[in-house]
């Protein structure tokens, strides 16, 4: 049986994975490019995520 806190923190992350899901559409449609990584050595156990960049990028067709 997960404990109080067990229970908090899943909450936590399902509410985060949530918003990510809905921003990163969002990006998208105003032609934002969002990179993310994965820090194996910090953050405990599970490691770390950040966000390496976020940059506008154009695409030029050729004539």
């Amino acid at each position: 049986m997960a404990t109080k806190e067990q229970r908090d923190a899943s909450s936590d992350i399902m509410k985060a994975v949530t918003a990510l899901n809905n921003a990163l559409p969002q990006a998208h449609r105003v032609d934002l490019f969002v990179e993310l990584r994965h820090n194996a050595g910090s953050g405990g156990r599970n490691g770390a995520y950040y966000v390496d960049k976020i940059e506008t990028r154009e695409m030029v067709l050729p004539s």
